[in-house]
């Protein structure tokens, strides 16, 4: 369960830093909006990769 739901969220969390990667670009004149999305990139890649090494740990012990 834990595991299917896993993936959904990773998907998700991958959208959301395009969306940020897009808006980066977006904003490049805007020196505090670049700080503000930069520092939501951090939180929202920091999370992906709890996410994804979760996932690594629930696939284990399903294969192995």
């Amino acid at each position: 369960r834990e595991f299917d739901q896993m993936e959904e969220k990773i998907i998700a969390l991958e959208a959301e830093l395009k969306l940020l990667e897009e808006e980066l670009v977006a904003s490049s004149s805007d020196y505090l909006r670049l700080q503000e999305l930069s520092a939501l990139q951090e939180k929202v890649t920091e999370e992906l990769e709890q996410k994804m090494k979760r996932w690594a740990e629930l696939e284990g012990r399903i294969v192995g």
